[in-house]
């Protein structure tokens, strides 16, 4: 009995591989380079990341609102190329919509156009 446990360990495990382990990929993101910010939503966990991409020194944020909650924000200023991780708690199947922007001092923000839509 034990040689076929042993012989369906490894065809499970190549099972699994076939079928593609969950990740912990985003759900949504703004693909927005050129802009100097972009960011990404994860309903699995309620995650933000969000990554500078300008060598430009101003600050990157995400504006993001929950349904029936007020709209927030998550600022970074970490640096260039850099990526910050924001862990968040929400209740599940929430509608939730995010934008990324940049800050501009002294001047308007730039932001996305439109809103990402997503649930938690």
């Amino acid at each position: 009995m034990r040689h076929h446990v042993t012989l369906i360990a490894p065809a499970l495990g190549a099972l699994a591989f076939a079928l593609g382990a969950p990740t912990a990929a985003a759900d949504s993101q703004i693909p927005t380079d050129r802009m100097g910010a972009t960011a990404s939503f994860q309903s699995h966990g309620e995650k933000f990341r969000l990554w500078d991409t300008a060598c430009d020194g101003n600050a990157v944020y995400i504006k993001y609102q929950r349904s029936g909650a007020s709209v927030r924000r998550l600022s970074f200023n970490g640096g260039c190329h850099k990526m910050a991780l924001f862990d968040r708690n929400f209740t599940e199947g929430q509608q939730i919509h995010y934008t990324v922007c940049v800050d501009i001092p002294f001047d308007v923000d730039q932001c996305f156009a439109g809103w990402r839509y997503d649930r938690t």
